[in-house]
């Protein structure tokens, strides 16, 4: 990493090292990384996902800030984690399915994504409104397809490819993202990054 950047959040998951990078410089960008390694600890492997940041700087370092000042609040098992975050894309999010918001989003949920305030209500207004008129529109399931995830501590990244709906953004376009969630012990959601790109 330059000096420019700085090195927002870090998991590995078995082969996988996954980076959360805020880079620097004249065009700022938020930046995720994903480096698969051999056993010998080498790169062999690279997914690179970048969004330029617009706006002044407080509007950047509100993408990377985080509500938790340790870096692991809990340590929770990977797969557990993994899981939960699958079954919210797959059941909730594709099927616009707004009963299942308690379940898998705290009411004390985070967004910190600028361009997308709000949290739970949020969210709530998101899959109820937004996500259900393209199910009914289109007359199939929200498309998510989940490339992979990775998690350690209480992180998730996920990396997937989604159409833009309801967040004023690009509407209708596909995106290529990776979202980082922090899971609480009760496997909801309480925290949010992304990028998109």
């Amino acid at each position: 990493i330059a000096e420019q950047d700085r090195l927002a959040r870090l998991i590995a998951d078995g082969d996988k090292v996954w980076a959360h990078v805020r880079y620097g410089g004249s065009a700022p960008m938020a930046g995720v990384d994903i480096y698969r390694l051999d056993a010998d600890s080498r790169i062999v492997e690279h997914w690179i996902l970048r969004q330029p940041l617009r706006g002044d700087p407080a509007h950047h370092a509100a993408h990377f800030e985080s509500a938790h000042p340790e870096p692991c609040v809990h340590r929770l098992d990977p797969a557990w984690l993994k899981a939960r975050v699958h079954s919210m894309l797959t059941r909730m999010w594709r099927h616009a399915a707004a009963e299942l918001v308690p379940e898998y989003y705290d009411p004390s949920y985070i967004q910190h994504n600028p361009d997308m305030p709000g949290g739970y209500q949020r969210i709530l207004e998101i899959v109820r409104h937004d996500i259900r008129l393209y199910i009914e529109k289109t007359g199939a399931p929200f498309p998510i397809e989940i490339h992979q995830l990775g998690a350690e501590g209480d992180l998730v990244f996920v990396h997937i490819s989604i159409f833009m709906a309801g967040i004023n953004r690009n509407d209708g376009d596909r995106s290529t993202n990776v979202d980082i969630f922090r899971v609480n012990p009760e496997g909801r959601m309480c925290e949010h990054w992304d990028v998109l790109q």
